[in-house]
């Protein structure tokens, strides 16, 4: 029995055709005047993760206004045209990949050989963070991840998705980011085990306290508030 994780998935479907409406189109206009035009990619050895083999000479058109791949082209030929565009890409002679995915980072946090935990979100300014995670979201794209999938802002509330956003929008370097924003626990799961209060003193809330049908339907509504994809929980005191 295979699970969908690791089985070969059918063909995608056709992407809709673009622009779907005026507003749409103006857009497009818009980032056409600011982007580069678009570009061909020459490859002559690429993997196809749908068939999970290697395939020969093919060219890739990309279009960055839409930050689309609009054509993929089987050549006659390993040969690569001897006049390209100024934007074109020859890769020729090397083995292309499709972007990596991580499935679960936390781009807020480090290695925790250099601090725990509990020490970053205490002792890390919220500027600090932000700016770590912008060094790891650049270094994340330059080594071939071009999608994070981000379970939990650990303390640092909605800023994950506000992040994605600033990638989104070209502010910051960085993979496609899916977002969870605050992880859903009951009152007695893990939020209690590193959020102690005695003292006065506490780390940033890292969860949401949620118990029942009732409280799990709101958390889940206040996620989607900064347009979470996916939502996370704990499902007992130590493990998600």
């Amino acid at each position: 029995m295979s699970c969908a994780c690791c089985s070969i998935p059918n063909e995608p479907p056709q992407a809709a055709p673009v622009p779907q409406s005026k507003t749409e189109g103006e857009r497009l206009t818009n980032l056409r005047k600011v982007l580069p035009p678009p570009f061909k990619i020459y490859t002559t050895t690429v993997f196809n993760p749908l068939t999970l083999k290697f395939e020969s000479d093919i060219t890739f058109t990309v279009d960055p206004a839409l930050g689309l791949i609009t054509d993929v082209e089987k050549r006659k030929s390993s040969e690569i045209p001897h006049s390209l565009n100024s934007n074109d890409i020859d890769l020729s002679g090397k083995i292309v990949l499709p972007g990596f995915v991580d499935a679960h980072t936390h781009i807020f946090l480090h290695s925790y050989d250099e601090k725990g935990n509990a020490e970053q979100k205490m002792s890390e300014s919220f500027v600090e963070r932000i700016l770590r995670a912008s060094n790891h979201c650049k270094t994340a794209l330059m080594a071939g991840y071009t999608t994070y999938r981000d379970l939990g802002s650990e303390g640092m509330q909605e800023a994950d998705a506000n992040f994605r956003d600033a990638v989104n929008r070209g502010i910051v370097i960085g993979p496609r980011l899916y977002v969870a924003t605050k992880v859903l626990a009951s009152v007695t799961g893990i939020k209690t085990h590193t959020e102690n209060t005695i003292g006065g003193t506490r780390c940033p809330v890292t969860s949401e306290e949620c118990d029942g049908e009732d409280e799990i339907r709101k958390a889940v509504r206040r996620r989607l508030g900064p347009s979470s994809l996916h939502f996370k929980c704990y499902v007992s005191s130590s493990c998600s």
